[in-house]
């Protein structure tokens, strides 16, 4: 049997990030190919001109095809923006016939979680399952097999927007690519670079990407909160821009060309090989550009740490913060966040990547490396099988059937 191939595509503020690849039973994931291309016409993670964001895939997907003739069997999507939010519920059922827990109690008990007065704009994009309790038995991870009479259980619940939903899978149906299930980005990101020990622990994964920062909590590897803050690395860009008097493009190549701390803190003492951003910068004072990073950097860690206290699961994460994401490049980021937050904090690649140098050392291609891992995962089914809310064709049933298939 031939092996089956997944695609992660990622849209993301500044690039979207293509992997192909396949996860072996070593839980390894082998890439066969990697585009990395520039986004238009998204905002904040949210798609604002589908047009153009519709071509930014077009050009991704033309690349890969262009690396390789294998025909993927499954593509799965990233989703992110300020519209995604997110709560916990619980849900509890009586169990059926002889009292052994079936498949299908266990999606009774699941979707009776899922009790939500939602707006009509609204609709559920993940119901993922924290803990089961059966009887006076608590803390189970699988109840499969086991006997009670009553099953109950806690989730994370996460709902999207069906406009913000509907766009995403619309530009990819324009690209004349089928997308199987829509993943939020932060969870995406977490399978990426996430091991298990660190959730077991407890553990926030922190995305930080050009327009928004994703957060995912994970206690007893069981996520007890996710949220979305509307501020990024391209934050920092436009600081440098206003700040130094510049136009965008330069502060975004001053930006990447030094992307370490202390060379922040003396650029002013910086040669610039690039002549054309040596001729933009001509006029700037760069004594101030470390000020200025940290500013924003310190904004955006602080914002974390009171939402993890709003939250109450600010105590919940001995393991401490893992940033990826492409602001994750900026060399001395972890020991300035520790020194902001006060958590450990460390910066991750994707985890356990063979056949690329690059997708294993860029902190950038966490989401979409995570997403061709959930595509192997037994629990793919809960990440992708909530979305036929989104999609009257049937989207959900779809992806069951896809996901069932490459899981076979």
């Amino acid at each position: 049997m031939a092996q089956q191939i997944a695609l992660g595509v990622d849209i993301g503020t500044s690039h979207t990030k293509l992997v192909a690849g396949y996860v072996d039973s070593s839980d390894t994931l082998n890439v066969i190919a990697h585009v990395s291309g520039p986004s238009e016409g998204v905002k904040k993670g949210s798609i604002a001109n589908l047009e153009a964001a519709s071509e930014c895939v077009s050009v991704v997907l033309d690349e890969f095809k262009r690396q390789c003739e294998v025909r993927p069997d499954i593509c799965l999507s990233s989703i992110d923006g300020t519209s995604i939010k997110s709560t916990n519920g619980s849900g509890s059922v009586a169990i059926e016939g002889s009292g052994l827990v079936s498949e299908t109690d266990v999606r009774r008990a699941i979707d009776a979680s899922a009790a939500l007065t939602l707006k009509s704009s609204d609709a559920v994009l993940h119901l993922i399952p924290r803990a089961f309790t059966l009887d006076d038995y608590s803390g189970i991870e699988s109840p499969l097999g086991m006997i009670g009479s009553r099953l109950s259980v806690d989730t994370h619940i996460m709902i999207v927007s069906q406009a913000a939903a509907s766009s995403r899978v619309r530009a990819f149906d324009r690209a004349r690519l089928r997308v199987a299930g829509l993943v939020a980005h932060g969870i995406a990101s977490a399978e990426g670079v996430l091991g298990n020990d660190e959730r077991d622990l407890g553990v926030c994964l922190v995305d930080i990407g050009a327009g928004t920062t994703n957060l995912v909590v994970y206690k007893g590897s069981g996520i007890v909160h996710s949220s979305t803050i509307a501020l990024g690395g391209a934050n920092i860009t436009n600081d440098l821009a206003i700040g130094l008097g510049i136009h965008f493009s330069a502060a975004e190549k001053l930006k990447i060309t030094l992307s370490d701390l202390s060379r922040f803190d003396n650029a002013d003492q910086e040669m610039f090989a690039d002549i054309d951003l040596a001729r933009s910068l001509s006029d700037a004072d760069l004594s101030h550009v470390g000020d200025i990073v940290k500013a924003r950097l310190s904004e955006i860690f602080e914002l974390i740490v009171s939402d993890l206290r709003d939250a109450g699961v600010h105590r919940h994460i001995p393991a401490g913060l893992v940033i990826t994401g492409g602001t994750a490049n900026i060399v001395g980021l972890a020991q300035f966040a520790s020194e902001v937050t006060g958590y450990r904090c460390t910066c991750a690649t994707p985890r356990r990547v063979l056949r690329s140098v690059n997708v294993s050392a860029k902190p950038e291609y966490s989401s979409a490396a995570g997403l061709v891992r959930i595509a192997f995962s037994d629990e793919a089914l809960s990440t992708v099988r909530e979305i036929d809310t989104t999609q009257p064709r049937g989207l959900a049933r779809r992806a069951r059937s896809v996901v069932r298939r490459l899981l076979s």
